[in-house]
């Protein structure tokens, strides 16, 4: 029999540490030095869940604590003071809820929050809803909305080389995201279904790079205010035999409404096609098809449209638990590219040609001796 009331208790400790070495001017130049640069940072934290069954309702409630024992930055190159000698400490606590009502056979509601303070920003509320309906048994209506944030980091927020980047003039704030999701799931039969899936996403105080007119150094600032919206059709087929097929087209739009333009490195347009086929009794052959539409980069010139290929075998457990897979990527050599960031001196850098992985892997079962 399962208990009404559930808690769950789970503590954690993190550790993060980066190290990187950068050369400066020029291949053979007496001009030519090396500027280190490193990050760490150690976080610990708890967090409590309860979960508890009324009747055909369900809550869950809970609380967390997390600390940054160690937020560290430096930069210098050898021989000279350093740039940024940077050592923070923070911390954040929560709680939340949400309850999920079962309003009708065919109705169910679902409400919740999270309620967050943060020591270097305040607090912040991300409430969510959802609803969903079934006006048939084979037929779902959704409705999804959320609210969200993400805090600056520290390199957002400290981090400054002396000589290209410069910490922020003001505090940062929290950047915020606000969606709104419409949903239809419908299946023909147990083994073709779609969906189509809709939203509108609304984000503000986005934290972007600009150029200080004093220095010519960069910062980050809140200044990033985006509107997105789509829609992505999905078609899902699933037979006994083990055969499977799944399709899907997006259409996108994310709209830059500081400057009024599409945004950079967004693609319209992406369409993907995946198969699986079972070859014999003991392994399957798998083909997957992706598109990605031609898009701008943050160096305002057009990165080509991309058309990819892989392939892939594998095996269904042998001998008790041995599987064994191999795969191609972008199986047909096909020349493509990906967009980079703003502060690349380039606009794209070009993609792998036709790789191969091959993997063997051994399956532990619980009690297993």
């Amino acid at each position: 029999m399962t208990a009404a009331t559930d808690i769950e208790l789970l503590s954690f400790f993190h550790d993060y540490d980066y190290r990187g070495t950068y050369a400066y001017g020029g291949t053979n130049s007496p001009d030519r030095f090396l500027n280190f640069d490193k990050g760490h940072a150690d976080w610990t934290g708890i967090e409590g869940t309860l979960t508890h069954r009324m009747g055909r309702h369900h809550l869950t409630a809970g609380g967390s604590y997390e600390y940054n024992l160690r937020l560290a930055q430096q930069n210098y190159n050898p021989g000279e003071p350093p740039a940024l000698d940077d050592h923070e400490t923070s911390w954040l606590t929560s709680g939340f809820a949400e309850l999920e009502l079962k309003v009708r056979n065919d109705l169910a509601l679902r409400a919740g929050g999270r309620l967050d303070y943060l020591s270097e920003s305040g607090s912040a509320l991300s409430p969510r809803l959802g609803i969903v309906y079934l006006p048939t048994k084979r037929t779902a209506l959704k409705y999804l909305y959320g609210r969200a944030f993400r805090a600056p980091n520290a390199y957002e927020s400290y981090y400054t080389d002396g000589a290209t980047q410069e910490a922020p003039a003001q505090r940062l704030q929290k950047e915020n995201i606000q969606t709104h999701e419409f949903i239809l799931e419908h299946s023909w039969n147990p083994w073709l279904g779609m969906t189509v899936d809709g939203y509108y996403n609304h984000l503000d105080h986005l934290i972007d790079w600009e150029t200080d007119p004093a220095n010519n150094m960069t910062r980050a600032v809140n200044r990033g205010k985006i509107r997105g919206r789509g829609v992505e059709f999905e078609l899902n087929a699933k037979r006994a035999s083990g055969l499977e097929g799944r399709a899907s087209y997006a259409l996108s739009d994310a709209y830059d409404q500081i400057i009024h333009q599409r945004l950079d490195n967004s693609p319209l347009q992406q369409g993907k096609l995946h198969g699986t086929i079972p070859i014999t009794r003991h392994a399957f052959a798998g083909l997957e098809l992706l598109y990605f539409s031609a898009q701008r980069s943050y160096q305002q010139t057009r990165v080509p449209s991309s058309f990819l290929t892989n392939a892939t075998f594998s095996t269904r457990p042998l001998w008790g638990a041995w599987v064994l897979s191999a795969s191609c990527y972008n199986a047909l050599d096909r020349r493509w590219y990906s967009p980079v960031g703003p502060n690349y001196p380039g606009a794209d850098i070009p993609g792998d040609g036709r790789a191969f992985r091959f993997r063997l892997s051994y399956r532990f079962t619980r009690g297993e001796r």
